[in-house]
């Protein structure tokens, strides 16, 4: 009997391990169909939307050509501001917007583009008897009782009606209690009644000053001083001024960050037809990638051509210097000639940052104190000597972990991922064995890095850190 129980457990067991394997093996079976099965369907996915990628790229090719002919006819990207790289330097704009506020100037205007303004900023605005005692000025000096003293960047006054000040920041800092010295100086001029006294900070998006009380002054931003000559523009007669003003309109924008490339509306009529939507939202991935991928070689070129070229060559540098690119984000990668020892913990170091800037924004080159130095005792440090030469001899202030800086490519704006031009500028260089752009760029950081290196090489915090 009990022989008969265990044979009747083994053939139950036997019969049941059977099962399972019939069971696995099945299943083995069903996962590579069902594997193969998916990779049909994404094969043939795949092929279908390479087959509509390439069928929209077809279709867009006209497109495209009528938009070239377009720019190659109207070149609605000319701009004389962007020619002569003065889109972000403060100076020469506030400069340009006292020149065209006044109504003494050539433009012919007389007081239609103050006015604008004036209305605005509810001031009584200004006749055509009185147009010609407005007085423009820019730089503007001023003192206070306090021995402080200074410049404002536009002042306009109409004498014992009311007085306006412009302070224009782009990229640069507040100084120590600017705003509240101007609107102290401001509320010292007894020759106006307080309703008729305002003090405008000007910036690229209108924020709050952080010198400033609030209630003391208004925030303007370079879009809302777009929206101001966009409603004088349309009464202006005289061509050559209209042209100008719309150039200004366009590098209004562009400090403010706002993209003026223009809808093409037959383009975005193709595109949103459903059967074309998801090839175009393939494509926008892939050049997505594509830009990021042409910033990243563009910036290794540069640290090659610098490592290669300058560095390897110098037998006194290459054991103490190297370059190399630092990853960023969304493209914006650094190069750095840092100290060849702190790969942690970099010692001083020269930088190239936003050479891929944010839209409107400037490229900067300079040097670095090391990680491990207070930024709130540079001034205690002995790096300050140097940082006060910087200044003397470049565009940038020591600030944070700058001892001092540059702005890149002569001061005109970054690279921008976003830009068409930009972009393939540089693709072609990438290409182009010789590095043109990349090697200029190489240059700048280099005659940063040459000019310092032995003054920084000779700081007793280098040489206790190398």
């Amino acid at each position: 009997m009990i022989n008969f129980v265990q044979n009747n457990k083994i053939e139950v067991a036997s019969s049941l391990l059977q099962v399972v394997r019939e069971i696995n093996t099945a299943r083995i079976i069903n996962a590579e169909s069902l594997m193969a099965n998916a990779f049909d369907l994404l094969e043939k996915h795949q092929m279908s939307s390479i087959k509509s990628v390439a069928e929209l790229l077809e279709k867009a090719k006209p497109h495209i050509r009528r938009i070239e002919a377009e720019i190659q006819e109207k070149a609605p990207y000319f701009n004389v501001f962007k020619a002569l790289g003065v889109t972000r330097k403060e100076v020469i704009q506030s400069r340009f917007l006292a020149y065209i506020l006044s109504p003494l100037e050539d433009h012919n205007q007389g007081a239609k583009i103050l006015n604008v303004l004036l209305k605005l900023l509810r001031i009584q605005i200004v006749s055509e008897e009185n147009y010609k005692k407005i007085i423009v000025s820019t730089e503007h000096p001023f003192a206070d009782d306090d021995g402080n003293s200074g410049r404002m960047d536009i002042v306009i006054r109409f004498p014992k009606e009311w007085i306006v000040v412009i302070e224009n920041k782009i990229d640069a800092n507040e100084c120590v209690e600017q705003l509240a010295r101007y609107r102290k100086w401001l509320d010292k001029q007894m020759s106006y009644v307080e309703e008729s006294k305002r003090l405008i900070f000007l910036t690229p998006t209108g924020h709050e000053s952080v010198t400033g009380k609030i209630g003391s002054y208004s925030q303007m931003s370079y879009i809302e001083l777009a929206n101001i000559f966009e409603n004088i523009i349309k009464v202006i007669k005289q061509p050559s001024v209209r042209t100008v003003i719309g150039q200004y309109i366009t590098t209004c924008h562009s400090i403010g960050g706002v993209n003026m490339i223009k809808q093409d509306n037959e383009l975005q009529s193709l595109i949103k037809n459903p059967t074309n939507i998801l090839a175009a939202l393939e494509i926008e991935q892939q050049v997505a990638i594509l830009r990021k991928n042409i910033a990243s070689e563009f910036i290794k070129n540069i640290a090659l051509i610098l490592q290669k070229e300058k560095i390897n060559p110098a037998g006194e540098i290459n054991n103490k210097w190297k370059a190399l690119p630092v990853p960023g984000s969304g493209g914006n990668a650094n190069v750095e000639i840092r100290t060849a020892g702190h790969n942690n913990k970099p010692n001083y170091r020269v930088v190239g940052e936003y050479i891929f800037a944010p839209e409107g924004g400037k490229g900067w080159c300079g040097w670095y104190r090391p990680s491990w130095i207070d930024p709130k005792l540079v001034q205690e440090h002995e790096t300050a000597p140097l940082s006060m030469e910087m200044i003397a001899n470049y565009s940038g202030r020591p600030e944070g972990w700058w001892i001092g800086s540059n702005a890149l490519r002569g001061g005109l704006l970054g690279y921008v991922l976003s830009d068409t031009n930009d972009i393939v500028n540089c693709l072609n260089d990438n290409q182009n064995d010789h590095h043109p752009l990349a090697r200029e760029i190489a240059e700048e950081l280099w005659t940063m890095f040459d000019t310092y290196r032995e003054k920084i090489e000779g700081l007793d915090s280098f040489k206790a850190n190398i």
